[in-house]
């Protein structure tokens, strides 16, 4: 009840139910919009909950193309190890998603 009336207050506030935790998660603006709705459900409507930590979503987008070379060596004894990893990046359309390709 309590969540209802926040949520119908506060439309840039997001409640779902994360499919693969099972957890409630409410989202908003930022960690002092939380705080402040926290506060307004454990203080002023006086429900007791358990809250986690508020972590921030953050998104990055690709936006030029990049390719890399590294190479690591390491003798163990008589015998060298190598290693190579070669990795190219390159910017997709809007929406299209992330795409992983290993050769």
């Amino acid at each position: 009840h309590a969540l209802a009336i926040i949520l119908r207050e506060d439309p840039s506030l997001v409640y779902e139910t994360d499919p693969r935790t099972g957890q409630n998660v409410l989202s908003g603006q930022g960690e002092l919009h939380l705080e402040i709705t926290r506060h307004r459900i454990t203080e002023e409507m006086k429900v007791r909950c358990r809250f986690g930590r508020p972590r921030v979503a953050y998104r990055e987008t690709c936006t030029a193309s990049l390719s890399r070379d590294w190479e690591h060596s390491q003798a163990i004894g008589s015998t060298k190890l190598r290693a190579g990893v070669s990795l190219e990046l390159s910017p997709r359309d809007r929406g299209a998603g992330n795409a992983f390709e290993i050769d």
